[in-house]
C-alpha cells in the first residue's frame, strides 16, 4: 500500500510539473503581446500670454524629446546683469544646472546651458537681429539656433551630439 501511495504522489507531482511548465511557457509567449500604456505629458508655456513660472504637478520628467521656441526680445527684458529666460528646474534648486536646462543671459552673452554644459552662446548685443531661439533636443543631439543672427563662426546655430536631455520640473523664469 505504501508503494502505491508513493507512486500516486509521483504521478501527481509529474502532472503538476507538466501543467505548471506548460502554463509558464504560454505566459512567456503571451507577455510581449500584452498592451502597454504610456503616459505622455505636455507642458505649454507661456500660459495665457503670461511668461511667468509654471510648475509641473509634483513630478519631474526626463522627456523623450524637447522642443522650445523662445522670442529673443525677452532677453532685452532681462536686467542688464542678466537673468534666467527659461529653466526646466528652479534656478535656486540644488544641482539645477547639473540636471536641467537654463536659457539665460549674463551681462555679455545669451546662453543655453544643458546638463552643466554651455551648448550655445551669443553676445547679447547681437540679439537685436534675432527673432527666436529654437531649441530641439532628442536622444541623439541638441540643436540650437538664434534665428536672424548671422555669425561667421556659426555660434548662432549649434549642433551637439550626445545625450543632453534635461530633467523637467516646470518652466521657470525671471521675467514678470
Amino acid at each position: 500500500m505504501d508503494g502505491s501511495v508513493t507512486e500516486k504522489r509521483v504521478r501527481m507531482a509529474r502532472l503538476v510539473a507538466v501543467l505548471t511548465g506548460l502554463a509558464g511557457f504560454i505566459l512567456a509567449i503571451a507577455t510581449p503581446l500584452m498592451p502597454v500604456a504610456q503616459t505622455t505629458s505636455t507642458l505649454n508655456w507661456p500660459q495665457g500670454e503670461q511668461a511667468t513660472s509654471v510648475e509641473a504637478p509634483l513630478i519631474s520628467y526626463l522627456p523623450h524629446s524637447l522642443e522650445a521656441t523662445l522670442p529673443c526680445q525677452a532677453f532685452a527684458e532681462l536686467p542688464e546683469e542678466g537673468g534666467i529666460r527659461a529653466a526646466t528646474i528652479p534656478p535656486g534648486a540644488p544641482d539645477a544646472t547639473r540636471f536641467g536646462m537654463q536659457v539665460r543671459a549674463t551681462s555679455t552673452d545669451a546662453q543655453v546651458i544643458i546638463r552643466n554644459g554651455v551648448v550655445a552662446s551669443v553676445p547679447r548685443d547681437r540679439l537685436t537681429a534675432c527673432d527666436t531661439l529654437d531649441i530641439t533636443i532628442d536622444k541623439d543631439a541638441v540643436t540650437t539656433e538664434f534665428t536672424g543672427v548671422t555669425d561667421d563662426d556659426e555660434a548662432a546655430r549649434t549642433v551637439r551630439e550626445g545625450m543632453f536631455m534635461p530633467q523637467v520640473v516646470g518652466i521657470f523664469t525671471d521675467l514678470d
